[in-house]
């Protein structure tokens, strides 16, 4: 019986450990981090689009947070990033490329500052090329006005 006890009390322990180990992270206990599991040992960080506001190259709020949350993910490798910025339509091609390249340097900026060593870093601009969508409307141009991050192959 007292073996049962000390058993009972040994697994309670290591759970509680697990939740606190996690809630000190700013996760809820089961939250796991950005990654998604790949077929390495490191995996593979889940990426998400900053979108930008019309005609601007500011990161905002929400492109923020998308990035602080796949920072620690960046952090844990050595790969080096390419950072790719995309414009909707509207502008000259010239104008676009340029805008694009702002983007991508704003957001490599960011990372720099979060840790990541300005050598792991290439920009590039797309301007107005390979667009998600196609119609000319503010919803499909919101989409198209974009930082892509993605491991350098």
């Amino acid at each position: 019986m007292k073996g049962t006890f000390q058993v009972v009390i040994l697994v309670a322990a290591v759970w509680g450990l697990a939740g606190c180990s996690a809630a000190s992270r700013g996760k809820a206990a089961g939250e796991a981090d950005p990654v998604i599991e790949g077929e390495g040992a490191a995996g593979e960080c889940a990426f998400e689009p900053i979108y930008f506001d019309y005609d601007e190259s500011t990161i905002n709020p929400a492109g923020r947070e998308a990035l602080d949350r796949v920072v620690p993910c960046i952090l844990k490798s050595d790969r080096v990033l390419v950072v790719e910025g995309y414009t909707d339509e509207r502008g000259t091609e010239e104008y676009n490329l340029e805008l694009g390249n702002r983007m991508a340097r704003q957001v490599a900026r960011y990372l720099e500052k979060a840790g990541l060593p300005k050598a792991r870093l290439k920009t590039v601009s797309y301007g107005e090329e390979r667009p998600p969508c196609t119609e000319a409307t503010e919803e499909c141009w919101a989409q198209c006005r974009r930082v892509e991050i993605r491991f350098d192959d």
